[in-house]
């Protein structure tokens, strides 16, 4: 942290989740928060050449999709 001059930068500090099977087959979620709790919008990625909007139809989570 030193290296980086992050010590008393918490708001610099971030942890990044994926949740899905495979990332490269499959949709997964990527949320992130930094360590003074402050969150992100969560990431839906979908892998592939085009998005189809009529999947997110009856999405009910604030996500940015890509």
């Amino acid at each position: 942290m030193s290296k980086y001059d992050l010590v008393d930068k918490p708001h610099c500090i971030y942890n990044v989740d994926e949740k899905g099977a495979c990332p490269n087959k499959t949709p997964y979620l990527r949320g992130a928060g930094n360590a003074v709790g402050t969150q992100i919008p969560h990431f839906l990625v979908y892998p592939g050449t085009r998005m189809r909007s009529e999947l997110l139809d009856n999405c009910k989570l604030d996500v940015i999709v890509v």
